[in-house]
């Protein structure tokens, strides 16, 4: 410990925090945009492009957090999910295309995506977006869905206590999100009250199509044109996020 203390004070000892200045001026303070919009940051001949399609959403506490897991796991967040589906199984785009919300106490994220090839950058960035207005009401989630989603996360959920490294981030998250002692044994009764009522009113609540952000690292040279076409906006970034004509 002494020896880290030593090289922290002697690369960092003189450093001050100051207010963050640059990235995006077009997102609000909350993150959520006007309307949807692509950032695209250049990779000169890679022969894939990476895919994130991302959201703020409610903080962990929110009373709609089962809901949302449960949407979010027939969404992407199993292999038999419909973005995994379609862009993997039925495209076949992809060795594996998912999403995941990544829990705040403030707001959340949603992120969804994955690599694909480049060659159909265009047509991976089109489905993504159609399945997000898909389950947000267009085709919206159906019982069959439903129940096996729930039980698909009932069945896995045990494996996830099989690691002392996997129950020790259960009970850091039991800290961090102030949960009740008992959280353990609601968490089955909580997934299984989730209805069909409640999953499509979540998706329509809760995912916002026209107001996402789609971030692409690529070959701009192969899908910026293409990319164009979507009549969507198109922010260019350099590899720290800095805007770039």
């Amino acid at each position: 410990m002494d020896e880290v203390e030593a090289k922290v004070k002697a690369a960092l000892g003189d450093w001050q925090a100051g207010g963050a200045e640059g990235g995006n001026k077009q997102a609000p303070q909350d993150g959520v945009l006007d309307a949807a919009t692509l950032y695209l940051v250049d990779h000169p001949g890679a022969s894939q492009s990476v895919i994130r399609t991302l959201q703020p959403t409610i903080p962990r506490r929110h009373p709609d957090y089962f809901g949302l897991l449960v949407l979010n796991s027939a969404f992407g967040g199993q292999f038999t999910a419909r973005l995994n589906q379609n862009l993997r199984e039925d495209k076949g785009y992809t060795y594996g295309y998912s999403s995941v919300v990544q829990w705040h106490g403030g707001p959340s994220l949603l992120l969804a995506g994955g690599s694909v090839q480049t060659a159909v950058t265009l047509e991976s960035v089109s489905e993504t977006l159609k399945e997000f207005r898909d389950i947000h009401g267009d085709r919206p989630l159906d019982q069959e869905e439903l129940d096996a989603t729930k039980e698909g996360i009932l069945r896995g959920y045990p494996a996830s206590f099989e690691r002392p490294g996997q129950i020790l981030s259960h009970l850091m998250q039991m800290a961090l999100f102030d949960l009740p002692n008992d959280y353990f044994t609601t968490v089955k009764r909580n997934i299984d009250a989730v209805s069909i009522e409640d999953a499509r009113r979540v998706g329509a609540e809760l995912v916002q199509p026209d107001r996402l952000s789609v971030l692409i690292v690529g070959d701009r040279q192969a899908v910026e044109t293409s990319l164009r076409g979507l009549d969507l906006p198109v922010v260019l970034l350099d590899a720290n996020g800095a805007a770039v004509q």
